[in-house]
């Protein structure tokens, strides 16, 4: 038998129809493809879980102008936001910034973090990104007082005004091509450890040693893309730390003409791809060797060689590097991956290297275990170390303790890609800060 619904029946069944057609996607739409965790104190989020149906996009290195850091810092970050918005996007949906103050000889940096960190909190005082903060020797203008680049988790549907590139998971800003990057939702992604350009074996070379080295730098770059069948068209972001050239007994200034040169000469000829978006700052180095550039990298692998296509591989992270390297050369992640972002971690006791280090690794599998993954999920390794002049040595200080943690056969066996770094200065005078980003099922 039919029975006639009543006029409550009929509205009630109208008004579901109309919410789960028209609203109720706006409000998936709008929910947050991030968890960010509380912060303890700070003006940052010590982790951010990116979900993966997250489109991610990638700033360039953002300067500012004014008298001081802190109105440097409001200037760049205002250069952001406004790209930012014109983008259609909004701060509120950054996880992860990196700021780069630059030091100047006989001054405090107590000063330049408290200044960063007003002007941080300004842009940020309803959400917090997680964050990392180094001291820097130079920056690209001698009037820059500071540099930064962010990374941003958005919803597919907040995505406007972006053009598909030669790869279709990568999209560019319309407005800005090499400003602002995108990779798509569900896209597998290719990290690199730190990569090192070759000295010369020449004292005088065409376009100088760091031009040199840098071309040096893009060919390893494009040789380890080669190996995962992608090219450079492929890339989602750099970043280069220079050195100063130390090779005569003096410390020559940073040259980042030559880098500019090698950087404009590894795009010439690509015309599909406009160059990703970049950031440039130098820091004391190595020293030793005569090293002047460190380069890594993230690029988005497209559908037909992503390698995890048709159940390829059953991990989250497909590792390639050598066997007997305590470090992997780059790392594949799934498309269908977590990723968890952390600010950077230090200890500030004045203690010896090694013990800094353990202690601050110990801090990141706290944060990491909150988190709700280990250390067998990082794939990816950042440490600034703060060396003295007279402890350079100390760098086996910071792999011993490393290696209590990674490249463990019992402990941990995986090995993330890496980064180390020797920079000017430190948040508090430590000797190492390290942050990581782990892949994980949920």
């Amino acid at each position: 038998m039919h029975i006639q619904p009543s006029l409550y029946q009929c509205v009630f069944r109208s008004s579901l129809f109309v919410f789960s057609t028209y609203f109720l996607p706006l409000l998936l739409a709008a929910e947050s493809p991030f968890q960010a965790a509380l912060s303890e104190g700070a003006p940052f989020s010590p982790t951010i879980k990116v979900h993966p149906e997250a489109v991610f996009v990638f700033s360039k290195s953002y300067t500012g102008k004014g008298r001081d850091l802190n109105s440097q810092a409001v200037d760049a970050l205002g250069s952001l936001r406004s790209d930012v918005e014109n983008a259609g996007l909004s701060l509120d949906a950054v996880v992860n910034v990196r700021g780069y103050l630059k030091s100047v000889k006989g001054e405090s940096m107590a000063g330049a973090f408290q200044e960063w960190n007003q002007a941080f909190t300004q842009n940020f005082s309803e959400h917090q990104p997680t964050r990392t903060t180094i001291g820097v020797s130079d920056l690209p203008s001698s009037e820059e007082r500071i540099a930064l680049d962010a990374i941003l988790a958005v919803n597919a549907a907040d995505i406007h005004n972006f053009n598909t590139l030669s790869n279709s998971r990568l999209l560019a800003h319309s407005g800005s091509t090499s400003s602002l990057r995108a990779v798509k939702a569900n896209s597998a992604l290719l990290i690199t450890a730190g990569i090192l350009g070759d000295p010369s074996k020449k004292e005088n070379v065409d376009g100088g040693e760091m031009r040199f080295q840098a071309a040096s730098a893009f060919q390893k770059l494009s040789d380890e893309l080669a190996k995962w069948g992608l090219t450079i068209e492929d890339l989602a972001f750099v970043r280069a730390l220079l050195s100063p050239d130390r090779r005569e007994g003096s410390e020559a200034p940073v040259d980042f003409e030559g880098f500019n040169a090698a950087w404009a000469e590894l795009w010439d000829g690509v015309s599909k791809t406009p160059s990703p978006p970049l950031s440039v700052s130098a820091a004391p180095g190595y020293g030793g060797g005569g090293r002047l550039i460190e380069v890594e990298f993230y690029a988005a692998f497209p559908k037909p060689k992503n390698p995890f296509a048709n159940g390829a591989s059953e991990t989250l992270a497909i590792r390639k590097g050598a066997e007997r390297s305590l470090l992997s050369s780059s790392v594949a992640i799934h498309e269908d991956a977590y990723l968890t972002w952390f600010s950077g971690a230090l200890d500030v006791s004045r203690r010896d290297m090694y013990t800094q280090s353990v202690e601050t690794l110990l801090n990141l599998e706290e944060r990491a275990t909150d988190a709700g993954v280990g250390f067998r999920d990082v794939v990816q390794l950042r440490a600034y170390l703060n060396l003295e002049p007279e402890s350079r040595g100390e760098i086996g200080g910071w792999n011993r303790a490393y290696r209590r943690f990674f490249d463990h056969p019992k402990l941990n066996p995986e090995k993330p890609v890496r980064t180390a770094f020797p920079v000017e200065m430190l948040a508090g005078g430590a000797r190492v800060e390290v942050e990581i980003l782990t892949a994980s099922e949920e």
